[in-house]
């Protein structure tokens, strides 16, 4: 092998942390003796920190390859050069939390892999690289993994690590993904880091029902954030008493046209058919929405029936003719977007109650891809404080968590805070539980100390259990502007 192959080999890194000194010199090293067939690393450098890989990497090429050290030197130069290759300095989002790594090559393509905070691989992202190719050196590893192994006609040069020694991705002899791998996980492969675009976390908007909207005295827990986040606009959305589908249209998510029909000179109009595409579930037919239909301002009732806000001329509303909410122009598609639904939809959602979560959080996910190409998602599962519908949010919450999974192209986080308040939501809160308190937490349920009134937080929990759980994973995943 000469000093070419040994360099281009080098085009690809293998990232680790933010800040890291990369370990292209240990590739490098790794390479030269093995072209050389001279010593196997020594353990020193094969204990080597990350911040000293590069310096004992140049150092153990020129130790193997004393003979030869135009090769060894060569090789380590490239090595420790930010010439043509790309650093570790820089993490990319993924499309699901925890990422752990993603490999760049040196003209700025990005393969986006997602890895969960212990390492291993989400489900969605086991699928897209289920053909993807291990290499011999991660054999060990394959199991922990849940990767399937392929033959490749390219040969296999060496497989890319994270830190606790897993290998999802194998590259060619030049340094190249194999074509099983790239085939597997594209479209996701290969975002122009320059070029790619990404939502915004100075711009965040919160959607969802009373439960964003406030329902307790004291701030809304949209407030509350704002306050953490104080370099960050943030804009509430949540209206009371809405269900998924309500939501999914608030925003803009999912399109509601309606039939064809008239709006009268003034009052309100015979019922118009609504049709929502996509469809997530029911709307509160008691509740409207002021928006747009046929170019005439009013509201909107979700049982069809329009009123216009200033009497004016009959005006005929061809059939399909969108309803646009007013809320859709305050929705930011291009900024980080908070979603909390599916309470509304335990009450008055059947036969939607189990999917509808999901199938919001599945049009709001597609409604960003339209506008960015890495999109931001927060995403807030139901929580009860009734025994009675224990067993609707544990499937609601578990629907939610399959879709969040999917191949959506969204990053998107999910929050617990069933899980959350019953299990250290008094202690976040600074409040000492009650003998209620621990009956309902035995009992799986939220404590009634962090309850204003039916499923509403009270102030200290919307402020530190709510608005503090999304600013620690927004801060924990490098989303905090």
């Amino acid at each position: 092998m000469n000093v070419d192959q040994i360099i281009d080999k080098k085009t690809v890194a293998i990232p680790g942390a933010m800040g890291d000194v990369t370990v292209q010199a240990r590739v490098a090293r790794d390479e030269a003796v093995t072209a050389a067939g001279k010593a196997d690393m020594s353990a020193s450098a094969a204990g080597a920190s990350a911040s000293q890989a590069g310096v004992n990497g140049r150092q153990a090429a020129i130790d193997a390859l004393a003979s030869d050290p135009t090769v060894a030197q060569a090789a380590a130069q490239r090595a420790l050069s930010d010439q043509d290759l790309t650093r570790s300095t820089w993490a990319p989002d993924t499309g699901a939390p925890g990422m752990s790594f993603g490999v760049s090559d040196s003209s700025g393509r990005v393969g986006w892999l997602a890895m969960d905070d212990a390492g291993g691989i989400p489900d969605h992202s086991r699928r897209m690289i289920s053909q993807a190719v291990i290499s011999d050196v991660a054999d060990a590893t394959a199991a922990s993994t849940g990767v399937s192994k392929a033959e490749s006609p390219d040969g296999i040069s060496f497989a890319v690590l994270d830190r606790t020694g897993r290998s999802p991705l194998a590259f060619d002899a030049s340094g190249r993904l194999l074509p099983a791998c790239a085939a597997a996980i594209a479209p996701s492969l290969y975002r122009p880091i320059m070029t790619a675009t990404r939502s915004r976390t100075d711009r965040i908007t919160c959607a969802g029902d009373s439960l964003t909207e406030g329902g307790s005295p004291g701030p809304s827990y949209p407030a509350r954030l704002a306050d953490m986040i104080p370099t960050a606009t943030v804009t509430n959305l949540g209206q009371s008493a809405r269900m998924s589908q309500d939501i999914a249209t608030h925003v803009g998510a999912s399109i509601a046209t309606v039939s064809a029909g008239v709006i009268p000179e003034s009052g309100p109009s015979d019922a118009f058919t609504i049709t929502d595409t996509p469809h997530v579930g029911k709307h509160n037919t008691s509740l409207g929405e002021s928006g747009l239909l046929a170019g005439v301002h009013g509201i909107m009732r979700y049982d069809g029936v329009f009123t216009r806000e200033v009497d004016g001329d009959q005006t005929s509303v061809p059939d399909g003719t969108r309803f646009l909410p007013d809320a859709v122009a305050q929705a930011d598609a291009e900024g980080l977007f908070i979603l909390w639904a599916g309470q509304n939809d335990l009450a008055w959602g059947y036969p939607y109650v189990d999917t509808a979560p999901a199938d919001c959080f599945r049009a709001v996910a597609a409604m960003l891809k339209a506008s960015v190409d890495m999109p931001r998602m927060i995403v807030l599962g139901v929580h009860t404080v009734g025994l009675n519908y224990l067993g609707d949010i544990q499937r609601q919450n578990t629907n939610l968590k399959a879709a969040i999974r999917e191949d959506t192209g969204v990053a998107a986080i999910y929050i617990d805070i069933h899980s959350i308040a019953v299990t250290k939501g008094l202690a976040m809160a600074g409040i000492t539980p009650t003998d209620a308190d621990k009956q309902a937490m035995a009992s799986n349920i939220v404590p009634p100390s962090l309850i204003d009134n039916g499923p509403h937080f009270n102030d200290a929990a919307k402020h530190l259990v709510i608005a503090a759980s999304v600013e620690h994973m927004l801060a924990l995943h490098d989303w905090k502007h």
